[in-house]
């Protein structure tokens, strides 16, 4: 799969605004506290570790690393595909944050990466200003 699934667009609230907006320029971000340095996902304002509110956003580089790997046999929505691969991917340079996307690749168990591979990933355009991620199988390059 290598265009966006069809849905319902995430709903944009002021904690998430700043990372839709990094999104829609290419960027994939998360929260880092000014406080104690904890990265945070999905963005919410306040350090989950300390408590502080001097989050800013920093860029997400890959690789990733898998987490878990699954091929999807529902339609999630009334037109959208029904068999498609997600996987879970880790960034363990960003305090372990974890993004579900769509792995591009045949919807095949044998095909899915394998948990702890290293992925990359790339935004796909989706809901007009928004993204989801496509994550693909790490050549080195970003």
């Amino acid at each position: 799969m290598n265009g966006p699934l069809p849905g319902v667009a995430p709903l944009v609230t002021p904690e998430t605004e700043a990372f839709w907006a990094a999104g829609a320029d290419g960027e994939l971000s998360v929260e880092e506290c000014a406080g104690c340095g904890l990265h945070v996902f999905p963005p919410r304002g306040v350090c989950r570790g300390c408590h502080g509110r001097e989050l800013r956003l920093v860029p997400v580089r890959p690789p990733g690393v898998v987490y878990a790997a699954t091929v999807n046999h529902n339609a999630w929505y009334p037109e959208g595909p029904t068999v498609f691969p997600l996987v879970l991917v880790e960034f363990p340079e960003y305090s372990g944050v974890r993004f579900v996307g769509v792995f591009e690749g045949p919807a095949d168990p044998e095909e899915t990466p394998a948990i702890g591979e290293p992925v990359g990933f790339r935004l796909v355009p989706a809901f007009g200003d928004r993204f989801q991620l496509s994550f693909h199988r790490w050549d080195g390059t970003p």
